[in-house]
C-alpha cells in the first residue's frame, strides 16, 4: 500500500470480516507488539499500519469502514495534540484511542479535550490496552486508573474520579 505501510498479513486479512484497526505508531517494534496482541485476541482483526499522521489520515480517507484508530501522541506530524483533532474531524464516528510515553494527567485530559476516547501510557502491558479497546469498542471512554487519581479539576476529571474504576460509559455523546 503506497499510502501507509502495510505488511502482506494486513494485506491477507484486508479480506476478513472482522474488526479494521488502524495502527498509527512511529516506532516499528510498537506497532509489531500492538498488532500481535491485537490478532491474539481479535484473530480476524485487519490492522492498517501508519508511520506518522499523514499516513494515518490517508489510510482514514481510504478506509470508510475503520472500527477504531490507535494513534501514538508523538510521532512526525502529530503538531501537539492538533494531530488528534485532525483524526477527529477525519472519523467523528470512529473511536481513538492515544498510546502515548506522556501519560502526565494533563496531558490525557488534552488528548480528551481534542477527540481521544481512550488514553494508554505505553508503559501498560498488552492486558490493560485490550481491555481500553473493549471499553472504547462498546460505546464508552477509557481513562487510565493513574489519571484518576491524580486529580487535577475540570468537569471530564470531577466526572472520572467518581468512576473511581477508570472507565465509564459515554453518556449524552454524538459520537
Amino acid at each position: 500500500m503506497s499510502e501507509a505501510y502495510a505488511t502482506d498479513d494486513n494485506d491477507r486479512a484486508a479480506q476478513s470480516t472482522g474488526m479494521k484497526v488502524l495502527l498509527a505508531d512511529d516506532h516499528a517494534s510498537y506497532r509489531d507488539l500492538i498488532s500481535q496482541a491485537l490478532r491474539k485476541a481479535h484473530p480476524d482483526v485487519t490492522v492498517i499500519e501508519a508511520r506518522n499522521l499523514a499516513e494515518a489520515l490517508q489510510v482514514a480517507r481510504a478506509h470508510d469502514d475503520l472500527s477504531l484508530a490507535i494513534v501514538d501522541l508523538i510521532m512526525p506530524g502529530m503538531d501537539g495534540f492538533a494531530g488528534i483533532a485532525a483524526l477527529r474531524d477525519r472519523l467523528p464516528e470512529i473511536p481513538i484511542v492515544v498510546v502515548s510515553a506522556l501519560s502526565r494527567p494533563r496531558y490525557v485530559r488534552q488528548a480528551y479535550d481534542h477527540g481521544a476516547d481512550g488514553f494508554v501510557p505505553k508503559t501498560a502491558n498488552a492486558k490493560p490496552l485490550l481491555g481500553a479497546l473493549d471499553v472504547v469498542l462498546s460505546g464508552g471512554v477509557y481513562v487510565p486508573p493513574e489519571a484518576l487519581e491524580a486529580g487535577g479539576g475540570g468537569p471530564l476529571e470531577a466526572a472520572l474520579r467518581a468512576a473511581k474504576t477508570g472507565l465509564f460509559g459515554r453518556q449524552g455523546s454524538d459520537r
